[in-house]
């Protein structure tokens, strides 16, 4: 139990100390003002259709609670990831496997302190939905155990499944890396949203509030109810509520929720020393070795030369960026980005903003390498580093600026051929401001995870008809934009590039 807390107490120190954790815990508190919205606002988090429960503490816990199990198991699992790389780096899976600690144990620590860095993120939730309540009015009196109950039987569960499929990432050689953090969406959409009953634990949270409407007359048994942001028509009528019951058949599901979760966590335990055997060529035995190997000259090839100076510099940058973003990739993931580009020549035309969702969903990997020193490749780094650090900027926004228009190339040819103006406007402003998000957040943070989890809950509210973060179009409202203009679009993507290539220029100046 030593080893198992003290590895999870080393996870959740170096955690708490990236600036990804600091963004995600600054955006907990910012979610308890979404999921309680004024009162008279059109947005909710919980939909009852014509009615809301008034905001007290059961409610306000539970709304905040749901919040959390949604987006924080989203953000969190971007944040707790990614540390068996770091690991890999400084060889501590050789160590670990030299010790006597435990594989079981190793990986149980781990899922420990990922999860209580995701409870830490839960925590400064709860704490801004209690000062959330008193600031909306209608209920100031704040109920500690009716505001945090919620969070234990509904956030925990969801934050644990998060947690172990983080430690399950980074100990499968396939999953390891960008492509993990890739398919995480997909999972999580199916865990948690497919699954609202069993994973997310929402099922009495319905019954309650159907049952309370019932009661009071307000509505029939057929009320619907989702969670999720979303837009009503009018605004909801209010109905006091009391929270939901908690039956032992329900705190045992979630705690089984829990449980299935750690054995996931300790699933890598059954191949860990194994491979750590063979990547250390001994290291599990007690007894590392070192083979020697014949020196073989290192020849670069397909590399852009050094960019230099003159006319040609600038473009000589931009392809150098390029080619080292593009060759990152495999041959099947450029096959299925030209199918998606296929796809928009021949769907129906009210269909091409969809599939340029699709198409800029695929390349986020990529795009998240901007700003950040390019992996396994430290000669090419310095070419690129040989130019001056306002062209190296710039030259970083045009490839992806590139790679945005060859992986939605096909909706942007489908929307001038339909005459849709205002559609290849929105795509133009999209692929400037995507671009330059990834910039900034690449250079600010040196980190590639960053833009992975802010561009993936982006895409996914605009993904749910969230017009007013709309930045490629894709909100329509009979064909016509409902989302900001794509100048203002282009204009803060502008301001973000300015911001990246000052903070580049101070580092440069800096050294």
């Amino acid at each position: 139990m030593r080893a198992i807390a003290g590895t999870a107490l080393a996870n959740w120190r170096q955690r708490v100390r990236q600036p990804s954790f600091l963004v995600v815990l600054l955006a907990s508190a910012a979610l308890a003002h979404l999921a309680v919205p004024e009162p008279d606002s059109l947005w909710v988090m919980v939909n009852l259709g014509e009615y809301r429960p008034e905001y007290n503490s059961a409610y306000v816990g539970t709304a905040a609670a749901l919040s959390g199990a949604l987006w924080l198991s989203l953000a969190g699992f971007y944040v707790v990831g990614g540390i068996g790389e770091q690991g890999r780096a400084a060889a501590v899976a050789e160590l670990v496997a030299a010790s006597p600690l435990r594989g079981w144990a190793h990986h149980a620590g781990r899922f420990a302190g990922n999860l209580a860095v995701l409870a830490t993120m839960a925590a400064a939730l709860a704490a801004a939905a209690a000062a959330v309540q008193w600031a909306r009015g209608e209920a100031v009196a704040v109920d500690p155990v009716a505001l945090l109950l919620p969070f234990l039987v509904l956030t925990l569960p969801v934050l644990a499944v998060a947690a172990a499929a983080a430690v399950l990432a980074d100990a499968v050689p396939r999953l390891r890396g960008g492509v993990g953090n890739l398919l995480w969406l997909p999972v999580w959409l199916t865990l948690v949203l497919a699954g609202q009953d069993r994973v997310l634990g929402a099922g009495p949270v319905a019954e309650s509030l159907r049952a309370q409407l019932v009661e009071q007359g307000l509505a029939q048994d057929a009320a619907e109810f989702s969670v999720g942001l979303m837009q009503l028509d009018a605004p909801p009528q209010v109905f006091p509520w009391t929270g939901f019951a908690l039956s032992g058949d329900y705190l045992a599901q979630r705690l089984s929720v829990v449980v299935c979760a750690l054995l996931v966590a300790l699933l890598p335990a059954l191949w860990f020393r194994r491979s750590a055997a063979g990547r250390s060529g001994g290291a599990a035995s007690g007894t590392p070795r070192e083979e020697a190997r014949p020196w073989r000259p290192t020849v670069y090839r397909r590399l852009a030369a050094a960019p230099g100076t003159g006319p040609g510099a600038f473009p000589r940058t931009v392809a150098a960026r390029f080619r080292l973003l593009a060759r990152t990739m495999p041959r099947w993931w450029w096959a299925v980005a030209a199918a998606v580009n296929t796809a928009a020549l021949a769907v129906p035309a009210e269909a091409v903003p969809t599939v340029l969702l699709a198409a800029w969903i695929w390349p986020v990997l990529l795009w998240s390498a901007l700003g950040t020193r390019h992996p396994g490749d430290e000669t090419a780094d310095e070419l690129l580093a040989a130019a001056p650090a306002r062209r190296r900027v710039a030259a970083e926004w045009a490839a992806g600026v590139l790679l945005a228009a060859l992986t939605g190339l096909g909706p942007l040819v489908r929307m001038a051929a339909t005459g849709d103006w205002p559609g290849a406007a929105a795509w133009a402003g999209g692929a400037l401001f995507v671009t330059a998000l990834a910039l900034l957040l690449g250079t600010v943070s040196g980190t590639r995870r960053l833009f992975q989890a802010g561009y993936v809950a982006l895409w996914y509210l605009v993904f749910n008809g969230v017009s007013g973060v709309d930045f490629l179009g894709a909100v329509r409202d009979g064909g016509r934009l409902t989302g900001p203009s794509p100048a203002a679009v282009a204009l803060a993507a502008a301001v973000l590039f300015a911001v990246a290539a000052a903070v580049a220029e101070y580092r440069h100046l800096r050294r």
